[in-house]
């Protein structure tokens, strides 16, 4: 264990049984009373190890003769009992969703950090403070904000008017928000900026007028906004992020945008103006899609791609404009063996136009 980082050493005595009671799991192979110490990687397993294997290619590079405890489907874990007769196997449905819940009881990542800043935190007169919240150091709360019991604001971060934060929210360091209403247990990434005046002109150059925003962001419970995400707020309506939203890195949404609930948006995405996405779609990393365009339920863009018209009929979408992936990939074949003459269908090869004597 001298080798094994504190950060990843369970911090209390826990069995394999602990875990089969606590989380409704099957245990394959092993014994009940093994003690795990600490989590690690499969590559790294040694005994004592609590590992999540979820991929057929990860359970044929496990470390042979090592005591590990494994959490996995039931076919990968017939694969690792046969081949890793020390391992303790365990088994449910969707391993890594349980992990993740198993590491979020036994490894919180908040809550140990002292974050009080109540000497140097500006509470507006006009806000409320529910007693339970904490507010980190030099944090701003300007006028006409609430914010409810359990919520903790990071470091320099700025409520700047009309933000509205239900219980159990986790503001993050350095985060702004203005006119912006979120619902219980959200979680905002460092640096993000809610509420802005979204990008609204008429003309250009020194003739350019710019257009009032008016409206809110509105946020719905359990979203896990990611690090330099920027949301603006509407014209005159709300931008609207539903409920179990998760937004990766870097992404923007414009100004009256509809996101449904569960829906996945992942790294440097941008979504323009007033566009709509039906709730449990996902948006794959650096995708565009135009304004006003509507995604129906069920919508998944891959990455890289521009949408830049409505869609209407769920499935998976590619390429610029994005189109359905299997006719997309049919092109992409096409044009391959087009380039190859000696595929079936491929171009003719070119007769020689040299000095050939008829």
């Amino acid at each position: 264990m001298s080798g094994i980082p504190e950060h990843l050493k369970f911090d209390c005595s826990i069995t394999v049984a602990d875990l089969v009671r606590q989380f409704d799991l099957l245990l394959l192979a092993g014994h009940p009373d093994v003690l795990l110490t600490h989590i690690s990687t499969p590559q790294t397993a040694v005994s004592g190890s609590f590992i999540t294997v979820y991929e057929d290619k990860f359970a044929a590079c496990l470390p042979v003769q090592e005591a590990f405890i494994c959490l996995t489907n039931t076919n990968i874990g017939e694969t690792i009992r046969q081949n890793y007769p020390e391992a303790t196997v365990l088994v449910c449905e969707k391993p890594r969703q349980k992990s993740a819940r198993i590491l979020t009881q036994f490894f919180p990542t908040h809550g140990r950090v002292n974050l009080s800043g109540q000497d140097t935190a500006s509470v507006d007169r006009s806000s409320f403070v529910h007693p339970d919240a904490v507010i980190g150091p030099y944090a701003v709360i300007g006028p006409d904000c609430h914010i409810g019991p359990n919520v903790i604001i990071g470091a320099h971060a700025v409520l700047e008017c009309n933000v509205h934060l239900a219980e159990n929210c986790r503001i993050e360091a350095h985060c702004w928000l203005a006119y912006t209403v979120v619902g219980a247990s959200a979680k905002f990434g460092q640096n993000s900026v809610v509420g802005k005046r979204g990008f609204g002109f008429d003309g250009q150059g020194a003739e350019a007028q710019f257009i009032p925003h008016l409206g809110r962001v509105i946020i719905g419970e359990g979203c896990d906004i990611g690090s330099g995400v920027t949301i603006d707020r509407g014209v005159i309506a709300d931008t609207c992020i539903g409920s179990y939203v998760m937004i990766d890195n870097l992404v923007h949404i414009a100004h009256n945008a509809f996101i449904g609930d569960n829906t996945i948006i992942l790294g440097q995405a941008g979504i323009a103006g007033s566009v709509t996405i039906e709730r449990n779609c996902v948006i794959g990393g650096q995708v565009g899609i135009a304004d006003h365009v509507h995604l129906c339920e069920g919508v998944t863009v891959a990455s890289k791609s521009g949408v830049t018209k409505d869609i209407n009929k769920p499935g998976i979408y590619v390429g610029f404009p994005a189109e359905p992936a299997r006719s997309f990939w049919a092109q992409k074949a096409a044009l391959r063996r087009f380039g190859n003459p000696a595929k079936k269908g491929g171009w003719p090869a070119a007769k020689s136009r040299g000095n050939d004597k008829k």
